[in-house]
């Protein structure tokens, strides 16, 4: 691991200058041509004695040195060499493999001793040193051209469209972490082993991480800036210095002066000493002055999950030859963002992400201990809400990591603008919070002074996660994938939650969890529809259609006496306001499919300020109405009147679609008798029929909607145009009123049980079935149906 006892120290950045390309190409071709004639040299020269003597074979002057040669031979970079020498890489960097340095000048050099207050390069220790020369190091010769020119996809070509941008701007150095030893609890719950990272004084054993891979440097210039939308302003915000366009920075170092050019590689000096960067977890370790990060580190480490690498382990020295060896492990955190240790990082937008590490960051903002301890006082635990930290779940807990963590680099037009964390909410940083920026290995990282808290802290959603009484309620929430849409702003919703007692004791739904660390449940009840009853799991589809009806996305109004609220999938609660009972339009019941038991479900509101709705206490499921427009209609003269005119038959409609809505005004056998409307035929009855339908308006007597015209779907033809009649509706509190063209009322609804308000569903023909091949399709509100005793009057 990275020596952290430098970190303190100030840092800087820097900015270089454009080489010609055909320079840096053409020295390419003269080290590979180097290259082919030292090989062959070499074979022949195995067999000579005193080859140095024959002219032949002598190096030509004009032959460049290796990497270190050429380093050493610069004196603007002679401490650099006097560093890469006292490290012990004088000789490996010209001996093996092939590089691109990134060389400190002595000037770079003189300001890093003294602003670090070292005096002396001998004054620097040897894993320092060792870290440093490592750092400035990255794999490979690239010259100017290939720095620039790079995406995930390869060599970047105008002629490709599909990979025509260098969005790669991070390149591989040689410094690797040695793996890491961590101190775990090991807990067994049934068939799962789960090992936590806990301080060492909480632990059981050890377990010693895999290291990987080597630590990754960001190289910044114009182009890169240019497709990744970003700004000068965007590196400064990390590096310390203003970023001048027309040149290549490593790091905050500029690259300066004549490029250097080796036999196995390439040297850019550089303004400035780069300190080695460290990843979030290393950045969250080292903290920043008096500052520290560990209770957030603690947090995400309950998400630890550790796996057995054997391959890394029986690749160690001596393993092959039966002497005891480290046990090396895996080390990822499920749910959460990216893994804060991890070099690599990948595509956050793939499901099957692989490591594009030269392409993509991640993001980390880390709150101080005196943050996140004044968020859990007044957020998380409290009268009402959890006694403390420890007995908040995992899931719970995950949540507010996430809020810190985004799969993409967080730079300043992120901070002012806003992004989107790992949680899917869109976000802001407050400026005055960050106490610390530094770009790490594996991400950007931002220490703030305060907690950001996660949207479903405070909207609708709040009290399943802040009130311990709604455990049950919320991993079911959580199984059917509809919290997020309680995040949403636009919407005042009313949800309607139950207890754990009470789900508890109609046992409806049991969680019974496989694996917590990785949120695996399944969910079964208590089907009392069987004799005798049993229990079953229930499916993904049946749980998302029971949790869609207890979120309404209209408020509650508390003003008419029966109010009917849409629910998120179409249905319709029907609210009793004078008793404070609520109902699906049909009979509740008791437990899961127990249609013998009846039961009055009552709700009661959560206090609490939600910035988009409000939250009922509820102690009952509901069921809801099965019944189509035609079965509603159905012994009607009205109906047989549809069928006259072909717009019905005795088992479907035939004028309306599937998504269809309608409010229908159904006139009474005696009001149609009274108009002699079974004298009419063809277009004079269709269109007489149509205009009692109201298309794409619920209309309730609950005063929802305003008063004003309303479309029917009768369409007259008046001159030489086509138009559709309208009628003029007054929608109040617990009445609809009918009006002529003068505004007068000429018949009031009023609200009157199986007269008003009678609710008709309709198959959702678009919900899928469940993997078992059940019918779980769910029912949406085909349409609203008024009886009343006249005919209506277009306006």
């Amino acid at each position: 691991m990275i020596s952290l006892d430098r970190r303190s120290r100030k840092r800087n950045n820097n900015i270089g200058k454009d080489r010609n390309s055909n320079m840096a190409n053409n020295a390419k071709d003269l080290l590979t041509g180097a290259k082919m004639f030292l090989i062959g040299a070499s074979v022949f020269l195995a067999s000579c004695n005193k080859f140095e003597d024959i002219e032949k074979y002598q190096r030509p002057e004009w032959l460049v040195g290796k990497v270190y040669t050429q380093i050493e031979a610069s004196p603007e970079l002679s401490m650099f060499a006097q560093l890469i020498a006292e490290a012990g890489y004088d000789s490996i960097l010209d001996k093996t493999g092939t590089y691109t340095v990134f060389a400190p000048t002595n000037e770079a050099f003189e300001s890093y001793l003294a602003e670090n207050g070292l005096g002396s390069i001998q004054n620097i220790t040897a894993k320092e040193k060792e870290e440093l020369v490592k750092f400035h190091v990255i794999q490979m010769p690239w010259n100017r051209d290939q720095l620039q020119g790079l995406s995930s996809k390869g060599w970047i070509s105008a002629d490709d469209l599909t990979n025509d941008k260098p969005f790669a701007f991070k390149r591989q150095t040689i410094l690797k972490n040695n793996n890491r030893s961590y101190p775990v609890k090991v807990e067994r719950e049934g068939q799962n082993i789960y090992a936590t990272i806990v301080p060492e004084e909480d632990s059981d054993e050890n377990r010693v991480v895999y290291s990987n891979s080597r630590k990754y440097a960001p190289i910044y210039f114009d182009d890169f800036l240019s497709v990744a939308q970003l700004t000068g302003g965007d590196y400064s915000f990390y590096f310390n210095r203003n970023y001048e366009p027309g040149n290549i920075y490593f790091l905050d170092g500029k690259v300066v002066g004549e490029d250097i050019y080796a036999d196995n590689g390439f040297v850019y000096m550089i303004d400035r000493v780069t300190d080695p960067l460290l990843n979030a977890e290393e950045l969250m370790d080292a903290g920043i002055g008096s500052e520290s990060y560990s209770e957030f580190k603690y947090l995400i480490y309950l998400n630890s999950d550790f796996s057995s690498n054997d391959e890394a382990t029986m690749a160690q020295e001596g393993a092959d030859q039966g002497l005891e060896v480290d046990q090396l492990y895996d080390l990822t955190y499920p749910g959460l963002g990216f893994d804060i240790h991890q070099e690599l990082t990948v595509n956050p937008e793939l499901s099957n992400a692989t490591s594009l590490t030269i392409e993509y960051h991640n993001g980390c903002i880390a709150p101080t201990n005196t943050a996140f301890r004044e968020f859990a006082d007044n957020i998380m635990t409290g009268p009402g809400r959890w006694p403390n930290m420890d007995g908040i779940p995992a899931n719970i807990k995950r949540l507010v990591v996430n809020s810190h963590m985004s799969g993409k680099p967080i730079y300043q037009q992120e901070v002012s603008n806003g992004f989107i964390n790992a949680n899917g909410d869109f976000i802001t940083i407050d400026p005055s919070s960050i106490i610390q920026k530094s770009f790490g290995s594996n991400a950007t990282f931002i220490g703030v002074n305060k907690v950001i808290t996660p949207k479903a802290f405070s909207g609708v959603s709040a009290p399943l996660y802040l009130i311990p009484d709604f455990q049950k309620f919320l991993a079911t929430m959580e199984y059917s994938g509809l919290l997020p849409a309680l995040k949403q702003e636009d919407l005042s919703y009313s949800l309607f939650i139950m207890t754990d007692k009470t789900l508890i004791i109609d046992e409806s739904l049991i969680i019974d969890w496989l694996d917590w660390k990785k949120e695996r449940f399944r969910i079964r009840a208590l089907d009392r529809s069987e004799d005798p009853a049993k229990y079953v799991t229930r499916s993904k589809s049946d749980i998302y259609a029971t949790m869609n009806a207890q979120i309404a996305i209209e408020p509650l109004m508390g003003v008419a006496r029966l109010e009917f609220l849409e629910t998120l999938d179409g249905r319709h609660l029907v609210i009793n306001n004078s008793d404070h009972t609520l109902t699906g339009g049909v009979s509740s019941q008791f437990g899961y499919n127990n249609s013998d038991s009846a039961i009055t479900v009552n709700y009661n509101e959560i206090e609490g300020d939600f910035f988009n709705g409000k939250v009922y206490e509820t102690d009952g499921w509901l069921r809801f109405i099965k019944s189509d427009l035609h079965s509603q209609l159905s012994g009607s003269k009205f109906l047989d009147l549809l069928i006259k005119a072909k717009m019905a038959t005795l088992y479907d409609m035939l004028f309306t679609n599937p998504a269809d809505r309608f409010t229908v005004f159904l006139p009474s056998a005696e009001a149609l008798e009274a108009v002699q409307a079974d004298t009419l035929s063809g277009d004079e009855l269709k269109n007489f029929m149509k205009l009692h339908f109201i298309k794409d308006e619920l209309i309730f007597t609950d005063g929802r909607k305003p008063q004003g015209l309303y479309t029917t779907m009768s369409r007259v033809l008046t001159g030489n145009a086509y138009h559709y009649q309208q009628l003029n509706l007054s929608p109040g509190i617990n009445e609809i009123s009918l009006l002529n063209d003068q505004g007068e009322v000429y018949y009031q609804i009023v609200e009157t049980p199986g007269v008003s308000n009678i609710i008709c569903a309709q198959k959702n023909k678009n919900h899928e079935t469940d993997q078992s091949g059940e019918d779980e399709s769910v029912y949406f509100t085909e349409a609203v149906i008024h009886k009343i005793d006249t005919v209506l009057i277009a306006y």
